[in-house]
This record gives structure tokens, C-alpha cells and sequence, in this order.
């Protein structure tokens, strides 16, 4: 589309990471709370659009998100996740 993006971490599967990053520094999850809201229709309508997005989950580990067969619903519509730590 023309944009110059600026650098960002990609993270395919933001739940794993969060979860792993948090393993990592020694603390333990006590709750975790998803807050989640429905992918714009469109991002699902518009057939070069949803193309685009497919293909940066092209290095996931699951294989329909992989080979593109299946849209990243369940990762889009993460707005935010809240972790209660100890």
C-alpha cells in the first residue's frame, strides 16, 4: 500500500509469548484475562486485504496459518490481556 513501516516485533502468537516472557522472569500466572473484539469485516471481506494479512503468518507453527488456508481470527481479535503475576 505504499507505507513504510517502522520497525515492531512480530509475534505470530501473542499468547505464547507473553506467557513464555513471563515464565522467564521467574513469575507465575495467577489469572490471565483476554479482552477480545471482532475483526472489522473489512479485514475479511476484502479478498486482498485478508490475502496480505494470511501471508505474514507464513512462519507459523500452525499449519493452516502456515500454508494459508485459515484467517488468524482468534489472534486479530485480541485488543489486550490482562496477567495477575506472583
Amino acid at each position: 500500500m505504499g507505507l513504510k513501516e517502522e520497525f515492531a516485533q512480530q509475534v505470530l502468537d501473542p499468547l505464547t509469548f507473553y506467557r513464555d516472557l513471563i515464565k522467564q522472569t521467574g513469575l507465575k500466572i495467577i489469572k490471565e484475562d483476554i479482552t477480545t473484539c471482532p475483526v472489522e469485516i473489512f479485514f475479511t471481506q476484502n479478498e486482498e486485504i485478508m490475502r496480505r494479512i494470511k501471508e505474514k503468518w507464513k512462519t507459523s507453527l500452525d499449519p493452516e496459518l502456515k500454508d494459508g488456508t485459515k484467517f488468524p481470527r482468534d489472534v486479530l481479535e485480541i485488543e489486550f490481556v490482562d496477567y495477575w503475576l506472583e
